[in-house]
């Protein structure tokens, strides 16, 4: 692992390594089944029953599965940030 000297010579840093390509199959499949097939049905029948019935409180209910569906792919995507692809 690379070692950079600081300007004044006090600290020594190392370098943050690169996520190496790894299996996953797993991850990918928990950011995709998981909003595709829970999220999905909980939004639209939340959605479909605020449309039906505003004011009764599932517009929060739809607005959560929505939240939690962006915040899962963020997670998704935060999770691989320094993933490298080059072989």
């Amino acid at each position: 692992m690379a070692q950079i000297k600081s300007m004044n010579n006090s600290k020594t840093y190392k370098a943050k390594p690169v996520r190496k390509k790894e299996f996953v199959f797993f991850n990918f499949l928990w950011v995709f089944l998981i909003p595709m097939v829970f999220n999905k049905f909980f939004f639209v029948y939340f959605a479909m029953a605020y449309s039906k019935y505003p004011g009764r409180g599932y517009g929060y209910a739809a607005f959560a599965f929505l939240s939690f569906l962006i915040i899962n792919m963020g997670l998704f995507l935060w999770k691989y940030r320094n993933y490298d692809d080059s072989e």
